[in-house]
Parts: C-alpha cells; sequence; structure tokens
C-alpha cells in the first residue's frame, strides 16, 4: 500500500524513463494508472533532471480537463521514489487500434478530429506537447481517444521553469519537425502540428513521409527532401485530405496551418465533403496498394526506420528560406554536425 491509499496491483508497462502500475485508489475505490520514474543507472544530474521533468510533468497534467486526455488525479514522493496517479485507460495504443479493429476511414477520420481537438485544448493553455506520436495516443472501446505523456511537455506559463537546455532536442526523432530537430527549446504549436500530420500520415499510408536506413539520413532528409503526397503513395487517399497533410508538413511552420484548431476545423470539413463509399473503405483496404500490414508498427518501433517508399521523381531542393535559417550555405550535415547538440541532461531515450 502506498500513501495509505494506493494498491498496486500489477506492472502494466515501461517507457523510457517510467515504470506503469495499474493500481487501486482505496478511497475512492476505483482503478488507476500509477507511473513512478524509473532513474535506474542515471548519474546525478541526469537523476536530478528527470525528477524536475517528472513534477513538471505533473504540474502540466494536473491542469488540463479535457474528454480526450488522460486525467491526473495525483502526484507524490515516497521513499526517494516519484510517482504520478492518474485515470486507468482500457484500451490499445492508437496505430494498434487502427488496424486491429480494421477501422473504416471515417472512424480513423473522426479520432484525428478528436485527438486535433486535445491539442487545440493544450495549446489554449500555452503548453506544447513536443512528442506527439502514435504510442501517445491511447484509444478505448467507445472508440474515444486520450493524449498522454506530457514528459517532455513545454509550457510557457511563468510559474513553469523550464528544463530545456538551448540546442538540446527533446521528442521522438521520426515525428519532429525541422525546428524542433535545430532546438526544442525555442518552438512553436506549429511544431505539433508538424508531428500531428506525421502521425496521420503513418496510419494513411503505414509509412513515414522521410524513408532512411540511418539517423543522420533521415534528419538530412527531414531538413532537404519534400514529403510526397499522401495520395501518391496509396491512390485512395482523398486530394483533399493529402493536401491538409502536406500543409502540416510544410518545412517551415508559418507555412502550416495556424492552430491545432484550424487543422480540426480542416478535418472535419473534409470529412463532410466525402462520399459514403470513401468514408466505408477501411484502412487495411486502402494500405494493401502498398504491401504492408499491421506488422509494419512493430517492425519500427524496433528499427526505428520503415523500408524506403518507391522512389518519386523531381523532388524540389530545400527551400530558400530554410536554407537562410539554416546557414552553412547547403552543408546541412556540417550544419547538424555543429548545431544538434545534446546534453547529458537531454539523453535520447526515446531512441
Amino acid at each position: 500500500m502506498l500513501k495509505n491509499r494506493y494498491k498496486v496491483v500489477q506492472h502494466v508497462g515501461t517507457g523510457g524513463h517510467a515504470l506503469v502500475y495499474k493500481a487501486i485508489d482505496m478511497q475512492q475505490n476505483q482503478t488507476v494508472a500509477m507511473k513512478k520514474l524509473n532513474a535506474v543507472g542515471c548519474s546525478g544530474g541526469q537523476r536530478d533532471s528527470l525528477i524536475s521533468r517528472f513534477q513538471q510533468e505533473s504540474l502540466i497534467s494536473k491542469e488540463l480537463s479535457h474528454p480526450n486526455i488522460v486525467k491526473v488525479f495525483d502526484a507524490f514522493s515516497l521513499a526517494n521514489e516519484h510517482y504520478i496517479v492518474m485515470e486507468f485507460i482500457e484500451g490499445v495504443e492508437l496505430d494498434h487500434y487502427v488496424f486491429q479493429k480494421n477501422l473504416t476511414f471515417q472512424h480513423v477520420l473522426d479520432l484525428f478530429i478528436q485527438m486535433a481537438d486535445a491539442l487545440a485544448y493544450v495549446h489554449a493553455h500555452h503548453i506544447i506537447h513536443r512528442d506527439i506520436k502514435p504510442e501517445n495516443f491511447m484509444v478505448d472501446h467507445r472508440h474515444q481517444v486520450r493524449l498522454m505523456d506530457f514528459g517532455v511537455a513545454k509550457q510557457n506559463a511563468c510559474h513553469v521553469s523550464s528544463n530545456t537546455i538551448d540546442g538540446s532536442i527533446m521528442g521522438t526523432l521520426a515525428y519532429m519537425s525541422p525546428e524542433q530537430l535545430q532546438n526544442s527549446k525555442n518552438i512553436t504549436v506549429a511544431s505539433d502540428i508538424y508531428s500531428f500530420g506525421v502521425v496521420l500520415y503513418q496510419v494513411l499510408t503505414a509509412q513515414l513521409p522521410f524513408a532512411a536506413n540511418s539517423i543522420a539520413e533521415l534528419i538530412t532528409n527531414v531538413f532537404t527532401q519534400t514529403v510526397t503526397p499522401p495520395h501518391c503513395v496509396v491512390e485512395a487517399i482523398p486530394v483533399s485530405l493529402s493536401a491538409v497533410i502536406s500543409q502540416m508538413l510544410c518545412k517551415l511552420p508559418e507555412d502550416r496551418f495556424e492552430s491545432m484548431l484550424t487543422v480540426k476545423q480542416t478535418l472535419e470539413r473534409v470529412r463532410d465533403s466525402l462520399s459514403p463509399q470513401t468514408l466505408s473503405q477501411t484502412i487495411q483496404t486502402l494500405v494493401s496498394e502498398t504491401e504492408t500490414s499491421d506488422s509494419f508498427f512493430n517492425d519500427f518501433r524496433g528499427s526505428l526506420l520503415p523500408e524506403a517508399p518507391r522512389e518519386v521523381p523531381s523532388r524540389p531542393k530545400v527551400p530558400p528560406k530554410l536554407l537562410q535559417k539554416l546557414g552553412q550555405n547547403k552543408n546541412v550535415l556540417k550544419y547538424l554536425s555543429t548545431s544538434l547538440i545534446t546534453d547529458a541532461n537531454d539523453d535520447l531515450a526515446f531512441l
């Protein structure tokens, strides 16, 4: 029994620096999820930074109340261990849910509209999530999605201190915007919009926007290649939706949608404009043209990068405005090698 209140039932998951348990809140007589900080093997400085971020996560999460965001009930420290108590969701992660349930196109759009609404709410509270990816969305049996894990979130409110060192990378590499790869500290909501676009692209095409065989190649491709429009990968994807995703994945933040609320409203308009025949197609049917299956997601999580998609001719060069921001003329690799510096306190556990 922890805090004379929580009875741990079983271990249910492990994250980068956390263990998650199913527990019973004896006072409220309800099942909860208990997240415990796991700093085993970390140095003193790393541990202090992890504790600070863990505490910031609880502060940020407690402020949020939205039907599509996991509720946080409590946070405490006991015997030098740190815990966050939250809503227990009987469900599965987004990518697995889409393929296990063989969802229709309409159901998938409905999910992403819920997700966009949650992110719009988060941004309205001056919070940037910074780690939007399929694993951070849980879907329950009622088809209700929940955003979770604010472990690397950034809050602009003055009462929450920043734990991000200038020039460091926070988040999950395959879903990061170009500016987040440059410097995770100075990003805006536009970066979450980009990551959201990556997730939608991945669910609809069963591949990531940029294929690569190494981390260095992936980073270079994010900066130097343009995205293959989703409807060029899977022909059944409506051009209108493909255009929305492509705009979310623009390299320059100012070229993306101005807000997640705008993204949500645009997705609603696209959904409402599609024919019943299109909306009734299943995602498995859509991605069958790419000869992939739900095993893609399992393989991806183990190897970071998927197989390269088919070649698309005449990729445009890097936009001039982006090159101007990057500097170092056109030598992006030189820029990356000198600018993408991580601190010991900002280890890339997600890689």
